[in-house]
């Protein structure tokens, strides 16, 4: 029962009544625009492709198994709920076929939650926040933008594909003591990037190896806070500062306070 939306023309809406809808769904119409009124949800294991028109999510919540693109011109409007994205394997492809993508990436979040392995295939566009949501790994592919990049489980593994750079208005994933998350690239000895632009992305309990941290940003990740230097990692800070003795902080403090009353 695969089922396509094919209009050319106007905004049509489209309410479920909380209903789980099990069929695979295509938005295929050259000028057409879909407008989501409340949240929408199909089977975990089906696919929303987007091949021609405008998908606007409203700032709904929607649950897929898997998101794709098909070959025409296209634009996704996010909004500001969260995608919760089930499936393994290629689980959101948006670089097949992202020729005539545009992304409007609002505030929302992209939770990837699978317990197998799954990929991310940004087509090196701009996305909200991505969360990985499920102990599979999440490859993530392409040089994309993201609000942030975070977890919700632990452990877990977030890879980057090496040879790429993600870059980010900030970092919050974090692990737990005991349940690290892995941060690596996906060629051993082969680095992927991960850039910001200003601001201090502080992680805690992760295993980080074959990252190279840049931008104006500073990436802290002390071993007094439970991160392991895996190697071949550049611009993080591993070791913490020694603290302030008496006369320094002492210093610090005038020339803070000078610096106010300038």
């Amino acid at each position: 029962n695969a089922t396509t939306f094919a209009s050319t023309s106007g905004i049509k809406t489209i309410t479920s009544a909380g209903k789980t809808i099990d069929f695979p769904f295509t938005f295929n119409g050259v000028g057409g625009t879909w407008r989501f009124e409340d949240n929408f949800a199909i089977g975990s294991t089906r696919t929303l492709t987007l091949t021609n028109g405008t998908l606007n999510a409203n700032d709904k919540n929607v649950s897929l198994g898997s998101f794709a693109l098909g070959s025409g011109t296209k634009t996704l409007t996010l909004g500001s709920g969260t995608w919760t994205v089930s499936g393994s394997g290629a689980a959101w492809d948006a670089n097949t076929n992202v020729a005539n993508l545009t992304v409007s990436a609002s505030t929302g979040t992209i939770s990837m939650t699978s317990a197998s392995a799954k990929t991310f295939a940004g087509g090196a566009k701009a996305w909200p926040t991505l969360n990985q949501g499920g102990s599979g790994a999440l490859t993530i592919q392409q040089s994309n933008t993201f609000t942030d990049i975070t977890d919700t489980v632990q452990p877990a593994t977030i890879t980057l594909t090496s040879g790429t750079t993600q870059t980010v208005t900030q970092f919050t994933a974090s692990g737990t003591a005991g349940n690290l998350i892995t941060l690596n690239a996906s060629t051993p000895g082969n680095q992927a990037t991960l850039t910001d632009s200003g601001g201090v992305n502080s992680v805690s309990y992760m295993d980080i190896k074959d990252i190279a941290a840049t931008g104006y940003g500073e990436w802290q990740a002390y071993t007094s806070n439970g991160n392991v230097d895996s190697g071949n990692n550049v611009g993080w800070v591993f070791a913490a500062p020694p603290p302030l003795t008496a006369s320094e902080y002492q210093i610090s403090l005038k020339s803070f306070t000078e610096r106010r009353s300038f």
